[in-house]
């Protein structure tokens, strides 16, 4: 049993949470325990480690083999307060030599961050605060549904509807800053975390693919933006976690631009959008838009000024001609061979096909417009199935009408 590697382990996590290094004999045996307990490792793993176990031998065996860091009174274990966590990840390369590296990365893994484990060590998790948050949250998320329904529905916001939104958007750029303001750096961390932890427990489902593809996978599970339209769950947890660490100070070009393209995709939107005779896609691509807009104005606000559709009407994008879009543009060729594998009968009678390829065809048609790329226009007429399937087809009217206009002005001139 790896008894004085999980030990220095519990003390990096106590150092690392400016507290005191000491832990009793009997919670560093809870600790153990719920390693056993509670891990991935196998139940044959777990049986060998126990066999010939003698908890109070490993303790005096690791005390006398660190005797310069560990000393032991009255059962309270101590790490000599002057050491470094620099030291303490020696300690623990030193201690890991002797057992197998599969079984130290088992460890590492069930040790990084597990909130059951930090409450045994009285490092508390903020969970009221949390609850206080998401409640502000939902708030704000239920305004911009507000918002949707009164599109939907081609109805005026109501003044009281739109003033409380914004009041409820400033109270939490002032809770962020209290937080960062009022929180030590891992007390910060922590709570990112475990907002972080509370999103992935609501992890919605991946949308259904023909062709499966594992980077389009991953986006799904972990975009935002990708969740706000191919999602209808609340997506609030989510971009809670995710605006921890969100910035208008972009840390590169990359964040700059993903916020225009989603900028310009709910322009896409409401070009596709029936003003005259709705359908139940056009709604749910309604609730999208909207959905999509509070990731956006959440997610990348003005540190000093909001910058948001909801304060000005529209959001500031200022196109300057030289945007890389290049962090899309695998998806997009991968989304055109994936609509065109969906059949007119299974649009027609299954409305989650028929939203879901709709919005596929607005990333597609939104990177056309943005990057004028022609070998869009090539992979789509090219394909198999174009003209084959009416409605698929008819996704890309837009794409291919612009494509023509501009030919056609090219010939004469």
């Amino acid at each position: 049993m790896p008894v004085s590697y999980i030990l220095f382990t519990v003390m990096k996590i106590l150092k690392g949470h400016n507290k005191k290094t000491t832990i009793s004999r009997e919670r560093l045996s809870r600790v153990i325990g719920e390693f056993l307990i509670e891990s991935f490792l196998s139940d044959e793993a777990k049986t060998s480690l126990l066999q010939d176990f003698d908890f109070d031998y490993e303790i005096e065996m690791t005390l006398d083999d660190y005797i310069y860091y560990l000393s032991d009174e009255d059962g309270m274990i101590t790490l000599s307060p002057y050491t470094k966590i620099e030291a303490i990840d020696n300690l623990l390369e030193e201690s890991s030599m002797e057992y197998d590296e599969e079984l130290i990365s088992v460890i590492d893994d069930f040790y990084d961050f597990n909130i059951s484990v930090l409450e045994m060590l009285g490092i508390k998790m903020e969970k009221e605060l949390y609850k206080k948050a998401l409640e502000l949250e939902s708030n704000i998320e239920t305004g911009y549904e507000d918002l949707a329904l009164s599109e939907m529905y081609d109805d005026k916001v109501p003044d009281n509807t739109l003033n409380n939104l914004k009041k409820n958007i400033i109270k939490r750029k002032f809770l962020f800053n209290q937080l960062k303001n009022s929180m030590l750096l891992e007390e910060y961390n922590d709570f990112y975390r475990y907002s972080t932890e509370m999103a992935e427990l609501l992890n919605t489902g991946i949308s259904r693919v023909k062709i499966e593809n594992e980077e389009f996978d991953l986006v799904m599970k972990t975009d935002p933006f990708h969740k706000s339209l191919f999602f209808i769950d609340s997506e609030m947890e989510l971009i809670f976690s995710e605006s921890f660490y969100a910035s208008n100070r972009y840390r590169n070009d990359e964040e700059k631009e993903k916020e225009l393209f989603y900028n310009e995709v709910i322009n896409t939107i409401s070009s596709r959008l029936n003003k005259n005779e709705s359908n139940d896609t056009d709604e749910d691509l309604i609730h999208a838009k909207y959905r999509l807009m509070y990731s956006l104005d959440m997610l990348y606000q003005d540190d000093n000024n909001y910058n948001g559709y909801l304060f000005i009407g529209d959001k500031n994008s200022i196109l300057n001609g030289n945007e890389d879009y290049s962090f899309i543009e695998k998806e997009i060729f991968y989304l055109i061979d994936e609509v065109f594998e969906y059949t007119d009968e299974e649009i027609v009678n299954d409305i989650s096909i028929d939203y879901s390829t709709s919005v596929k065809s607005i990333l597609i048609e939104t990177y056309y417009n943005l990057t004028k790329d022609e070998r869009v226009i090539e992979a789509i007429k090219q394909h198999p199935n174009y003209g084959k399937h009416h409605f698929v087809t008819g996704l890309f009217n837009n794409i291919i009408n612009k494509n023509k206009r501009k030919i056609k002005r090219k010939e004469d001139e």
